[in-house]
């Protein structure tokens, strides 16, 4: 049996990249909640092949002011 760990799982913070990710490139989050802590509000998304590359293209795209 697997089991599952917080590197299975990416959580992102920010709205924008939120936006893209689900909106742009359709992948969708397994949950949103809030931190604990801060309050600040997550969406959870499963650490796929998929994921990892659409966040390179986001953050290239950032880098490149687009």
């Amino acid at each position: 049996m697997n089991t599952l760990n917080k590197h299975d799982f990416f959580y992102c913070y920010s709205l924008e990249l939120f936006k893209f990710l689900k909106f742009q490139k359709n992948i969708d989050y397994v949950c949103t909640a809030y931190h604990e802590r801060t309050h600040n509000k997550f969406w959870q998304f499963a650490g796929t092949d998929e994921l990892q590359d659409a966040i390179s293209e986001y953050r290239k795209l950032n880098k490149n002011g687009i």
